[in-house]
């Protein structure tokens, strides 16, 4: 049961919260003021119904003076018919009066103004036989509540004169009052309304349009703004919603910005792997102008390209690769003039530029330019170290716009292909300064071979003939000396034999 209670209350809160704004505005305008006119209402009435009742009161002993003085006369004179007719005009005349009795000293009725007989719960109001001034008596008939007033004859000798005061004008007073009430409190309810109505106008209007205007942003119409009312709360509000927005903006900007700058990075950074890649796929000189030249070109998307490398001594331009130029260009006169045109000043400068329009510059290889319908030219300097080491150009046929970061692409790529030519061109000297130490060696190696051919030959002419003479003097010596000398027989012995090791040995030498 308790569980059940707080999933009704929950969900009972929930509804109640989730009621529009307008609608909450309208129900507590209107609650209070429904509450405040039934409570004035009810103050009123009961307040002006007392003072009626008070009034009636104080009032409602003045007919039964009145008439008793009136028919003191008619009484004391037994005028019956006279006293009918007096209290009967009475009651006419006074709409208050609802009724006249008149009895008589013992209390029978002598006059009344009843249509339909004499009311039996009148009898049952006893009236006190002493009573020094008129009484007033409340009590309930069908007819309603009535006051009776009491009124002694002539001092009770003549009987007593009861004069019945209805209610009914004080109920019709304080029902024309209370409808009057209501008729104000519904005026006040449609004007509460109106004013809930245009307090949730001003209050909801700019609430929902800053909802849409939320709405909108959330979708991606980040220039969508909030409509500022008032200078109030509300106003306030959308006035930050608004900078808000513009913060979004700008950090979505700026957030835009980082990324094309991250995208632009990592092109350059692909490019550049490209560029090196194919930079350091050779070591040759002349592959790595037209490789470099041609994936440059294919990156960029130009039409063509050509590359002017420096003479070491001289500092002259020649041009050493070239794609997408006419034939005239490559081969005659014409480069040798364009590269003393805008190339030497790229040269000189050691900075990337761009030429725009080559009618800008006078001169046959810019008319040949212009001709061929190339009409933005980009000169790269070639660098390794602070050396300017040659100048790529690249040209293209459409209007195209360098931006301060195509050039910079540029000029990182020209440095990597500068590196690339120093690299190049030091493989090149390396390789020039070993095939200059082999040619050294294989003569050296040659002229050492012709010496020692030449010393063989010398060892063979005179040394090798005068071993020969030695072993032959050695064995005609052995013969002559006797046997009886053996130790001077196998000295000759061991000196025959040493000078054939010998012997023998300076032919090995001669052969190897």
């Amino acid at each position: 049961m308790k569980r059940a209670w707080e999933t009704f209350r929950t969900h009972f809160v929930h509804r109640i919260l989730s009621v529009p704004v307008r609608v909450k505005i309208m129900g507590v305008v209107l609650g209070v003021i429904f509450l405040l006119a039934a409570a004035t209402m009810l103050q009123v009435r009961a307040t002006f119904e007392s003072r009626l009742r008070d009034e009636l009161k104080r009032l409602g002993v003045f007919p039964s003076e009145y008439i008793a003085t009136e028919i003191a006369d008619l009484v004391r004179a037994g005028n019956v018919r006279g006293v009918e007719k007096a209290i009967r005009r009475w009651v006419e005349e006074d709409e208050d009066v609802c009724y006249v009795v008149v009895l008589d000293a013992e209390n029978r009725v002598v006059a009344q103004t009843f249509e339909q007989g004499f009311p039996q719960e009148l009898l049952t109001v006893k009236v006190p036989d002493d009573l020094p001034r008129p009484g007033l008596h409340v009590f309930s008939t069908r007819a309603g509540v009535v006051w009776d007033a009491t009124k002694p004859i002539l001092g009770g000798r003549g009987g007593t004169v009861r004069v019945g005061m209805s209610e009914r004008r004080l109920r019709q007073t304080v029902a024309g009052t209370t409808g009057f009430l209501l008729s104000v409190t519904a005026a006040v309810s449609v004007l509460g309304v109106v004013g809930a109505l245009s307090l949730t106008f001003v209050v909801a209007g700019p609430i929902h349009e800053l909802v849409r205007a939320a709405d909108a942003v959330s979708r991606g119409d980040y220039q969508r703004k909030a409509l500022v009312w008032a200078d109030d709360e509300l106003g306030r509000l959308a006035m930050a919603f608004n900078r808000m927005t513009e913060a979004l903006v700008r950090s979505r900007q700026e957030i835009e910005e980082s990324n094309r700058q991250l995208l632009r990075r990592n092109g350059e950074h692909s490019v550049l792997n490209i560029v090196s890649q194919t930079v350091s796929s050779s070591l040759e000189l002349s592959d790595v102008l037209n490789r470099s030249l041609e994936k440059v070109l294919e990156l960029l998307e130009a039409d063509a390209g050509w590359v002017f490398l420096c003479e070491p001594k001289s500092e002259n331009l020649v041009l050493s690769a070239s794609r997408g130029l006419p034939e005239s260009m490559e081969k005659g006169r014409l480069a040798e003039e364009f590269a003393q045109c805008f190339c030497r000043e790229v040269q000189k400068a050691g900075e990337a530029r761009v030429l725009r329009h080559f009618e800008e510059r006078t001169g046959s290889g810019c008319a040949l330019m212009q001709a061929t319908g190339l009409r933005v030219h980009a000169s790269i300097p070639l660098k390794s170290r602070d050396t300017v080491l040659g100048i790529m150009n690249v040209a293209c046929r459409k209007n195209r716009i360098f931006t301060p970061e195509d050039l910079r692409l540029l000029t990182m790529i020209g440095h990597q292909i500068g590196v690339a030519i120093e690299n190049a061109s030091l493989y090149q000297e390396v390789r020039q300064r070993e095939q200059a130490r082999r040619r050294r060696l294989d003569e050296v190696i040659q002229a050492q071979e012709e010496e020692r051919k030449r010393v063989a030959r010398e060892l063979h002419d005179q040394v090798g003939q005068s071993l020969t003479a030695l072993l032959m003097e050695l064995a005609a010596i052995k013969t002559l000396v006797p046997v009886e000398l053996g130790q001077v027989r196998d000295l000759l012995t061991r000196c025959h034999q040493l000078a054939m090791e010998m012997l023998e040995e300076l032919r090995r030498l001669m052969m190897n």
